[in-house]
């Protein structure tokens, strides 16, 4: 068994370890998903403002959703 002083040693390092793998994991899955969900975002946008040029669109939200071009958190989420 480990004393108290040794114990708060292990559990910083630990810690610190989670937070800094933690924070590197995010930071690259963000780097490698956030352009490319704004260019596609962008796209979305683009071709619901053509489409509303027509006159075939009347709720911009409903009209993603139905061609499963919405992005929000709740619906990425499992």
């Amino acid at each position: 068994m480990l004393d108290p002083l040794q114990q708060s040693a292990v559990a910083g390092a630990a810690l610190a370890i989670t937070v800094f793998w933690g924070t590197s994991f995010t930071l690259m899955l963000m780097g490698t998903y956030e352009p490319a969900a704004t260019k596609l975002s962008a796209q979305a946008q683009h071709l619901i403002k053509q489409e509303q040029q027509k006159g075939t669109v009347q709720d911009q939200q409903a009209w993603l959703k139905e061609h499963d071009l919405s992005i929000t958190l709740g619906e990425q989420l499992p």
